[in-house]
């Protein structure tokens, strides 16, 4: 569990750091593989 939990936080960190500079989540699904659903989910985590 400790190892996906860190996937997980490497996941919300790369993702912040995309939107950050400006990157669409279209953009950053492209180049993470990760799905918009799973994108918007981070996105609103990073918001609270």
């Amino acid at each position: 569990m400790g190892l996906l939990q860190s996937r997980r936080d490497d996941d919300i960190n790369i993702v912040t750091d995309m939107l950050n500079i400006g990157l669409e989540l279209e953009q950053i699904s492209e180049i993470t593989g990760l799905s918009i659903e799973e994108l918007e989910k981070i996105d609103k985590e990073r918001k609270k």
